[in-house]
């Protein structure tokens, strides 16, 4: 089994509101010099924007394009079996003057924008924990024939190791989480922790790698080695528990699945039960498209992809629309304040109808109501087959909404 890692090695709301907000606004929606169509074009073209570190950026854009931000890979990865002398997919498009950004990663610009604004960050702070959510949810790894998804791990790790009472929720998990990591550091021991997952069977022991030796620690003897002084920045490997958790000695710690966990936790809960009902029926796991390694091709669309997964019951169903809306309201925010810095005009919201692969048929389009997370208003964008349309009329018709459109 290959080892199993923390999917961001940097904590969110600083990827999204300082590098990814950077990038889109110095770089990804800029004509770039046609000396930059190349295999490094992305690393030689961010080198002169303020703030970009060396080596980090190579990490940032593979993080970035893997939360489903981009709809290509910035730079080739060095892992990939494709040739490191081919124009990364994302990077073309950028170069050719087309989108690169996802819709997923349109909403993260905008929320980052409003992150950056402590005093309007409100909705945009909401906003973040769905997107660290469906982070979480792209997360997962290779066992036997099929794929464990990394948050159903960590939950059924955590159902073992149950916070003791006078303890920190996060000082806690951070422990647990180092446990976890540790031992999907190691073939054999990381193979019996999922085996014990897939089998529903409670997780009796946890191995910690420190400079005096391997230890395997119970829950009630994990308590007394942290009563006693347990430092948890010795366990190996070090970081992976710090950035999936954060730092318990602030305030807020700021770990991915910390932030997820916020308003993202009936998300994150609902996706855990969609892979264990699919593995009880000997069924794939339902997220396995998006676990998949992706290099060297576009990726499809995140958030439609998820949409399509949570649609197969109809608890799911409500709890991805719900979390939709809490996106995009943190959204709204934050092209509310774009629009006083006035970085942009009247606001034009866009929709996409799902299930039409044909285009609008006339002039009009006929849409469920339940189908949209706000009602669309004259002026919006709906987008139908790739094909972009101005509402110019919107009717109530029982349980549907008419749209009557023009092509954009």
């Amino acid at each position: 089994m290959p080892r199993v890692h923390v999917p961001l090695y940097v904590y969110p709301d600083q990827l999204i509101r300082d590098t990814w907000t950077r990038w889109s606004e110095q770089v990804l929606s800029q004509p770039q010099d046609a000396a930059f169509r190349t295999a490094r074009g992305f690393q030689d073209a961010i080198s002169g924007v303020e703030g970009s570190v060396g080596a980090n950026e190579r990490t940032r854009a593979g993080e970035l394009f893997d939360s489903g931000f981009l709809r290509g890979a910035l730079v080739n990865s060095r892992d990939s079996g494709a040739s490191r002398s081919s124009i990364p997919p994302g990077w073309e498009l950028t170069v050719s003057g087309q989108d690169v950004h996802s819709r997923l990663g349109y909403c993260a610009y905008a929320v980052g924008k409003a992150l950056a604004v402590p005093t309007i960050s409100g909705e945009s702070s909401r906003a973040l924990s769905v997107i660290s959510a469906i982070i979480c949810l792209q997360a997962g790894f290779r066992y036997n024939n099929d794929w464990i998804g990394l948050v159903d791990l960590f939950y059924h790790v955590l159902a073992s190791y149950p916070c003791p009472p006078g303890a920190t929720e996060s000082a806690w998990n951070r422990y647990v989480a180092a446990g976890m990591f540790c031992t999907m550091d190691d073939g054999p021991d990381s193979d019996s922790l999922v085996d014990l997952l897939v089998a529903s069977r409670p997780v009796t022991a946890l191995k910690y790698v420190r400079a005096a030796g391997v230890d395997r620690l119970s829950p009630v003897e994990l308590e007394n080695e942290i009563r006693d002084g347990f430092p948890i920045a010795n366990v190996t490997p070090p970081k992976h528990s710090l950035f999936w958790i954060g730092d318990p000695g602030v305030a807020e710690p700021r770990g991915l699945y910390t932030l997820a966990a916020m308003n993202g936790h009936q998300l994150l809960e609902s996706g855990i039960s969609l892979q264990r009902e699919a593995r009880r029926l000997g069924e794939p796991n339902p997220f396995s498209l998006l676990f998949e390694e992706r290099e060297g091709m576009e990726r499809d669309c995140v958030l439609e992809a998820l949409a399509t997964i949570f649609a197969s019951t109809n608890r799911s169903r409500e709890v991805w629309s719900a979390h939709m809306r809490t996106l995009y309201e943190g959204v709204l925010e934050g092209l509310q304040y774009l629009r006083q810095q006035g970085g942009m005009g009247a606001i034009q919201r866009v929709f996409h109808a799902h299930g039409v692969v044909e285009g609008a048929r006339g002039t009009q389009l006929r849409v469920p109501k339940t189908s949209c997370v706000q009602k669309p208003a004259n002026g919006d964008k709906v987008i139908v087959a790739d094909v972009g349309y101005r509402v110019m009329g919107v009717r109530e018709d029982g349980m549907d909404l008419v749209l009557a459109i023009e092509q954009a």
